[in-house]
């Protein structure tokens, strides 16, 4: 039989956190739905973009029409 260490943990009334429920800060907010998050942030000139896969494992991406976004103000 291998060796096992020998752990020796303190009386429950002595412990910290084992064992306890952790205070969550956030929860309120969160639970209420007053949390505020990256995605709810609104920018002025903000830049959005998509990220696109192909549905073809290992295919060989030969050309993209970037026609409709060339049509776009600002690009």
């Amino acid at each position: 039989m291998a060796n096992t260490p020998d752990y020796s943990w303190p009386p429950m009334d002595a412990r910290k956190i084992i064992g306890k429920s952790p205070r969550r800060l956030d929860g309120p907010q969160k639970a209420s739905g007053r949390a505020r998050y990256t995605s709810d942030l609104k920018m002025k000139d903000m830049l959005y973009a998509i990220y696109l896969t192909s549905p073809h494992a290992h295919a060989r991406i030969t050309s993209i029409d970037t026609g409709a976004a060339e049509k776009m103000n600002g690009v």
